[in-house]
């Protein structure tokens, strides 16, 4: 199938980690022919990305920015048309996980601070997008959330809060820009093979019980979620926008 996406600029980010969602989405779209920007506040992955995606027909871009900040994002959509003299594709990927504990224990500066990533750079990004996109008469939003924003989470309470807050911001781009040419939809994620669980330090058999409530019995792998963010991009998928999508293998219909 032809998604028609040659030659479209797209920014991915949080795009940092080898093992990551905004990795395999950047390569997924490479894929099918666009120009790839990747953005991260961790330089070195980006750049390793960025080098490994470049060839004759596709040109890469790696920028880091700290999206918490709009000056920083303001800066890198500035940069993204100084190099291509065009956006059509976002994809936030970009999260943090800033406190294993409760609502009353966690310190207020880390819930700002991952405010700050989880939901404020995405309404940064998302805005200065738009302001091109408009201009162009079409364009893709893609926002990475999960399930934890449907249902809350142990352990996770701002993570939880940002990303039932990212469900919503969906809804309302996708409606104001219904009838301009632009979707913007947002994939719920249940558990993917990612090294957020190596990182936080989870052992195996905690990991084992969290998979035997998937009707899958698996998790599912970064390349599963680039597929379905992809296709989202593409103009056979122009008449869905305001979707809040599960990728979660039936886990959010079991609980």
């Amino acid at each position: 199938m032809d998604l028609k996406l040659n030659g479209k600029v797209a920014v991915i980010t949080g795009a940092a980690s080898a093992k990551g969602i905004g990795n395999a989405v950047a390569r997924s779209l490479a894929g099918e022919g666009a120009m790839i920007v990747v953005s991260d506040i961790i330089e070195e992955g980006i750049q390793t990305l960025a080098a490994d995606l470049q060839t004759g027909d596709i040109r890469t871009l790696a920028i880091r920015a700290d999206q918490s900040k709009l000056s920083d994002v303001e800066l890198a959509i500035e940069t993204v048309i100084a190099e291509f003299g065009r956006l059509d594709i976002l994809v936030n990927c970009a999260a943090l996980t800033n406190n294993y504990g409760t609502v009353a224990r966690m310190a207020p500066e880390k819930w700002e601070r991952e405010i700050g990533i989880n939901l404020n750079g995405a309404f940064y990004w998302i805005q200065q997008a738009l302001s091109i996109m408009k201009d162009n008469k079409w364009g893709r939003i893609i926002n990475i959330s999960s399930v934890a924003g449907n249902f809350g989470t142990t352990g996770l309470p701002c993570y939880a809060v940002t990303k039932g807050a990212i469900h919503t911001l969906t809804k309302q781009v996708a409606r104001e820009n219904a009838n301009s040419g632009i979707t913007c939809n947002c994939l719920v994620l249940g558990i993917i093979a990612t090294e957020i669980y190596e990182r936080s330090g989870i052992d195996q058999a905690t990991v084992d019980r969290l998979v035997e409530h998937i009707p899958m019995k698996r998790m599912g792998q970064p390349a599963e979620v680039a597929s379905m963010a992809t296709f989202l991009c593409s103009e056979q998928a122009s008449y869905v926008t305001g979707a809040v999508m599960p990728v979660d293998g039936a886990f959010s219909i079991s609980v």
